[in-house]
């Protein structure tokens, strides 16, 4: 099953029935100046325009928990666990975005660790130093941006990616 590491891509809404026990406030995305000016569509991203449901960091392995033990329970035997890299715009007032980002891995790896205990989890969009460091559990990474087999421009930079990146990750 693919789920992000926020829950979904937009988070867990605050306020939702049944939903009140995870603590999610809306929180925006801090982008610095540098990165809107590279990447000018975050002006426009429904996440830093709308925001997204953080469940509270103390709150997050009760939330995975209930999530993979419920999966598993049904017969998923693993996941991809998806946009990693959207803790560190958003750890600003929960103690910063490595902080922020130890919390949700310590507790992601705690779940994963009790309802897949043959490690079933590939973490993917988690290439920022954050992620790498803050993961004890997960033994795969995706290596590469999505690949587009019908677009030949994509392949020589897809192949450059996938080799540097299973360089530096040791694989």
């Amino acid at each position: 099953v693919w789920h992000a590491i926020t829950g979904y891509w937009g988070g867990v809404r605050p306020g939702v029935k049944g939903m009140e026990e995870y603590g999610s406030v809306m929180k925006y995305p801090e982008i610095t100046k540098g990165v809107m000016e590279n990447e000018p569509g975050w002006k426009t991203d429904a996440i830093a325009v709308q925001g997204l449901g953080l469940v509270n960091p103390k709150s997050a392995y009760k939330f995975y928990n209930e999530m993979h033990s419920y999966l598993a329970s049904a017969g998923v035997d693993g996941l991809k666990v998806d946009v990693q890299c959207i803790l560190e715009t958003l750890g600003g007032g929960l103690g910063g975005r490595v902080e922020l980002t130890k919390q949700y891995h310590q507790a992601l790896d705690a779940s994963v660790s009790k309802n897949f205990p043959d490690n079933g989890c590939i973490a993917c969009m988690s290439h920022n130093t954050d992620a790498l460091y803050c993961s004890k559990q997960t033994a795969v990474v995706r290596a590469s941006d999505d690949f587009y087999p019908r677009d030949p421009v994509s392949h020589t930079i897809h192949i450059a990616c996938v080799a540097y990146n299973s360089v530096f990750l040791g694989e």
